[in-house]
């Protein structure tokens, strides 16, 4: 599996850095977490075709993670995509969401290619082979509610476990004030790629520690912050951490 962060900025914007979203490759299938702001533009400077992703799987719907995706959608188009493409959508933001594509007057009877919108609840979202992804409710949108009652209402945020067969798993966490909701499927993960603007560095790395995970890689990083641990290099604990910038990739 490689991982390549296209945007790694937090809501601010920033010169340096694009709003979130990681490409993720596993053999032959290929798919965006997030699409912030200009995700079509990073895969162009990534190198990344129009037709080389097959789904997008967003975390929640603030700007900084989802507001590229018309724009991805128009140079999808305008490049001649024929390959349908998946979008997945927390189950509580599915209906009002289907109302974007129309106001950005995407006519998608026009498109070279088969446009789907999916919603997502918890537990597994996507499976192909020994690849899949599980979604994991999170409080970042409903701080007063518990998991059991997003459940029911719908979810607005969400976590993702990564699996790449029995010996591959990575998880994705953005804008979340803890990480106890991801503790059914922590241990022993190869990498944690976690916030660092809502969430505390030391935190997360005491949270890697108890799980035995051996890489932590930051993203969604303040426009103003200097990583206050040495980043790159595993450390004297055994933790492998770093502070991901723009067009930064990893393999698994």
């Amino acid at each position: 599996m490689k991982l390549t962060f296209l945007g790694t900025a937090s809501g601010m914007p920033d010169l340096d850095r694009n709003p979130s979203a990681i490409l993720v490759e596993a053999a032959d299938d290929a798919f965006l977490i997030d699409a912030g702001e200009g995700a079509a533009h990073r895969m162009l400077r990534s190198g990344i075709a129009a037709d080389r992703i097959d789904a997008v799987f967003i975390s929640h719907t603030h700007p900084d993670h989802a507001a590229g995706i018309p724009g991805l959608l128009q140079w999808m188009h305008l490049c001649g995509r024929t390959k349908p493409l998946s979008v997945f959508l927390p189950s509580g933001i599915l209906r009002r969401f289907k109302s974007v594509i129309p106001a950005f007057l995407l006519n998608q009877g026009k498109w070279t290619f088969k446009f789907h919108l999916f919603q997502m609840g918890g537990g597994t979202v996507y499976e192909k082979d020994e690849f899949r992804i599980e979604a994991i409710p999170n409080n970042h949108l409903a701080p007063g509610r518990t998991y059991e009652e997003q459940l029911k209402k719908g979810l607005d945020s969400l976590s993702f476990c990564i699996h790449e067969s029995i010996d591959h798993k990575v998880i994705y966490t953005s804008d979340v004030d803890g990480l106890d909701h991801l503790g059914a499927v922590a241990a022993m993960a190869n990498v944690l790629i976690s916030e660092c603007q809502h969430v505390e560095v030391e935190d997360v790395l005491d949270f890697a520690r108890q799980n035995r995970i051996g890489r932590v890689v930051f993203t969604h990083i303040p426009r103003e912050m200097k990583p206050p641990v040495a980043s790159g290099r595993e450390r004297g604990d055994g933790l492998t951490v770093a502070f991901a910038k723009d067009g930064d990739a990893f393999e698994v």
